[in-house]
C-alpha cells in the first residue's frame, strides 16, 4: 500500500514537470513568433521606404531631363524672335535672317532628338504629364519641318506661309506645355493632400521622417553662383513644427540629392509652392521686387525651411546648412529652430 502511494506521488510530480515544460515551450514559441512578425514587419517597412525613394528619384530624373529640353527650346526660340524683329526693322538682311533660321532649325531639331533619346523611363505617376509634353515636342518637330521648308523657299509668299505655320505651331505647343504644367501641379497638390492626412503617422516614425520626405525640383538655375554652381528650388510637403524631427528629414534630402547631382550646388527648400514661386521671381527675375513687401517677408520667413551651399569657398563653411534663413523678426514658432551649421553630407 505504501509502495503504491509512492508510485502515485512520483507520477504526480512527473506530470507537474511535464506541464511546466509544455508551458515553457508554448511561451517560447509565442515569443519567437512575435519576434519573427516584428522582423517581417520591419522588412516590409524597409521595402516600402526603398520603393518610395526609388519612385521619387525616377520622377526627379525624368522631370530634370524634360525641363532641360524645354529650357533649350525656349532659349533658341527667343533668339529666333530677336532675329525676326531685327529683320522686320531692317537691321538684318534676308540672307542673314536665313542664317539665323538655320541655327534655329538646328537648335529645335537637337531638342526634339534629345527627347526621342531620353534614357529615363516615364514614371507611372507622370503619365498624364508625359502625354502633354510629348504633344508639345511633336509641335516643335512640326516647327523644325516648317523651318526647313522656309530655308529652302525662294518666293516671299512661300516664306511667309511657312513662318505663319511656325507661329501656329508655337501657339499649339504653348497650350500643351501649359497643360503639362497643370498636370504636374495636380500631382504636387495630391502629394501635399496625402501628406496632410498622414502627418500624424509620419511624425511617430523617425525613419519615415528621415527617409520618405518627398521633394520636387521646381526650378533649376544653371551658373547661378560665381563658381558655376547650380541653384535648385525644391518643394516639400508642409513640415510639422511641433518638434525638430524635420531637420533630419532635410538633411536626408540633401544627402540623397547630391548623390544624384553633385555637391557644387545651392539648394533652397520650401514647404509652400506660392512662397517658392515668389522668391524665385524676386531672386532670378530682375524686373520684379517683392522682397520689400512685408507680407512676402513674413511668408518666406516661415516657409523657406532651409538653405544649403555645397562646395562654396565663399560661404561661412565649405558646406553650410541654415534652417529658416529668411528669419527677420520675432517669431516664436520658428525661432527655437534657427540654426546655421557646417554640414558635410
Amino acid at each position: 500500500m505504501e509502495v503504491e502511494t509512492k508510485k502515485k506521488s512520483c507520477w504526480f510530480n512527473l506530470e507537474i514537470v511535464l506541464l511546466i515544460l509544455i508551458v515553457i515551450v508554448i511561451v517560447a514559441i509565442v515569443f519567437i513568433t512575435g519576434c519573427a512578425e516584428v522582423s517581417i514587419g520591419k522588412a516590409a517597412a524597409d521595402s516600402a521606404i526603398e520603393s518610395a525613394n526609388a519612385n521619387i528619384e525616377a520622377e526627379n530624373r525624368y522631370l530634370s531631363e524634360t525641363s532641360g529640353i524645354s529650357k533649350g527650346i525656349k532659349a533658341v526660340y527667343e533668339n529666333f524672335q530677336n532675329s525676326v524683329d531685327d529683320y522686320n526693322k531692317g537691321f538684318l538682311t534676308l540672307e542673314g535672317f536665313k542664317v539665323d533660321s538655320i541655327e534655329f532649325y538646328a537648335g529645335v531639331y537637337t531638342a526634339v532628338d534629345a527627347f526621342d533619346s531620353l534614357e529615363a523611363p516615364v514614371p507611372e505617376s507622370l503619365s498624364d504629364y508625359n502625354q502633354y509634353f510629348s504633344k508639345f515636342i511633336l509641335e516643335w518637330q512640326k516647327i523644325a519641318n516648317h523651318m526647313k521648308s522656309f530655308i529652302k523657299s525662294a518666293s516671299n509668299k512661300d516664306m511667309q506661309s511657312e513662318l505663319k505655320a511656325v507661329a501656329d505651331c508655337v501657339k499649339a505647343a504653348n497650350g500643351y506645355i501649359e497643360a503639362a504644367n497643370i498636370e504636374l501641379n495636380k500631382i504636387k497638390l495630391e502629394e501635399t493632400a496625402a501628406a496632410q492626412t498622414t502627418v500624424q503617422e509620419e511624425k511617430n516614425t523617425e525613419t519615415e521622417l528621415t527617409n520618405i520626405i518627398k521633394y520636387n525640383i521646381i526650378y533649376t538655375v544653371d551658373n547661378a553662383r560665381f563658381d558655376g554652381g547650380t541653384r535648385y528650388y525644391l518643394l516639400i510637403n508642409p513640415i510639422d513644427l511641433s518638434n525638430d524631427n524635420f531637420k533630419d528629414g532635410i538633411k536626408g534630402i540633401i544627402r540623397r540629392f547630391i548623390k544624384i547631382h553633385s555637391n557644387k550646388v545651392s539648394i533652397n527648400i520650401y514647404d509652400k509652392l506660392e512662397t517658392l514661386e515668389n522668391d524665385y521671381k524676386d531672386t532670378e527675375k530682375s524686373n520684379t521686387a517683392v522682397s520689400t513687401d512685408p507680407e512676402f517677408l513674413k511668408d518666406i520667413e516661415l516657409h523657406l525651411i532651409a538653405y544649403y551651399d555645397g562646395d562654396l569657398s565663399a560661404g561661412l563653411y565649405l558646406n553650410t546648412l541654415q534652417f529658416f534663413p529668411a528669419y527677420y523678426e520675432d517669431n516664436p514658432v520658428i525661432e527655437k529652430y534657427l540654426e546655421i551649421l557646417e554640414f558635410n553630407p
